[in-house]
């Protein structure tokens, strides 16, 4: 045999062959160890008990949320969140309609202050605030005025809050009320309250029809008539005779009531003459600017004061012109809150 020969060159690569067809899916692998448990977090929401007592509502705190029970097995949330102003509160979170006014979320939820929805004339859904504390609870504010000039107070369908501007509520005319209060004080703060007193009605009324014409109510003003009586919440004293709070002169119709019903109604000064107040006479049947009072605060001829007597006295300490007299006391700034049950 002879000598083996040298290699030859590389040949040219073939064509590519035909793709085989894909495999069939594999099986589901085991489920793997369960990884170890992690730290405990950190709940959003702090539950508290009945006892416990808010910390203060600030910017710090805005936001947070805590949990609590004033029934069993029925909880409350409260959040703290800005409001008009700057000002920051704690407020009541419901997410459903738990009646028609504050004194039917008193009965069946037997709730703290706050807000709330509930049901309006117009079978809306409309934001409250309710006092759950004072004389029983169940009050819901309808009207807020910052100076004692209330013609310069508008209607609107916007919540009325304790710390909010001023206002009439639109939305509950048709609500019938037993009770309607009155509150001020000196300053935006409820802590320097003055004067502090609601009328017991001898009949429920609707809202809408709180004053009455003074042609027919036995008194010689238009105002709130057909009291059974008063109730001072300063003296804890109650008044049986006490029966008609004077608020403007005797006119052909009852302008005021319409702002329960009607969207920016304000009343004006010459609606009323001048007039315009609410008060109570711890030592006769009417109060007002014809008769003088224990305490009123408001108008005549004009004239815008709030005027109150040292605690637990029912004397008159308020002249038929609203000023002070046998020791009354006055002021031109006044912050009123209005609430009904």
């Amino acid at each position: 045999m002879g000598p083996r020969g040298s290699v030859g060159s590389k040949g040219d690569m073939g064509p590519k062959g035909a793709q085989w067809p894909v495999g069939f899916k594999g099986h589901k692998g085991t489920k793997g160890d369960l990884g170890p448990v992690g730290p405990k977090g950190t709940s959003v929401i702090s539950k508290l008990t009945a006892e416990d007592t808010l910390p203060q509502c600030t910017a710090a705190t805005r936001g947070e949320m805590r949990i609590f029970q004033t029934k069993p097995n029925v909880d409350f949330v409260k959040t703290c969140v800005q409001q008009d102003a700057g000002i920051f509160q704690w407020i009541d979170l419901y997410s459903g309609i738990l009646g028609s006014s504050c004194s039917d979320i008193r009965r069946t939820h037997a709730a703290s202050s706050g807000t709330f929805a509930v049901q309006d004339s117009h079978n809306n859904r409309a934001t409250v605030y309710c006092d759950m504390v004072t004389a029983g609870g169940g009050w819901m504010l309808v009207g807020k005025a910052t100076s004692p000039r209330l013609w310069d107070v508008h209607s609107r369908s916007s919540p009325i809050l304790p710390d909010g501007g001023q206002g009439w509520s639109n939305r509950f005319g048709d609500l019938e009320i037993s009770e309607f209060r009155v509150q001020f004080s000196t300053s935006s703060s409820m802590s320097n309250t003055k004067g502090h007193w609601f009328y017991h009605l001898a009949n429920k009324r609707p809202l809408k029809q709180l004053m009455t014409s003074g042609r027919s109510n036995g008194c010689i003003e238009d105002g709130v008539s057909g009291i059974a009586y008063t109730y001072d919440l300063i003296s804890s004293r109650n008044y049986t005779q006490h029966r008609c709070s004077g608020f403007q002169d005797a006119t052909s119709d009852i302008p005021f009531n319409s702002c329960f019903t009607t969207s920016g109604c304000r009343p004006t000064s010459s609606t009323y003459g001048g007039d315009g107040s609410f008060s109570f006479g711890g030592y006769r049947a009417e109060s007002g600017n014809d008769w003088g009072s224990t305490a009123a605060v408001g108008c005549y001829s004009g004239r815008c004061l709030a005027c109150w007597g040292p605690e637990g006295n029912n004397r008159k300490f308020c002249a038929s012109s609203l000023s002070g007299q046998s020791g009354g006391s006055t002021s031109t700034i006044a912050y009123i809150w209005f609430y009904v049950r």
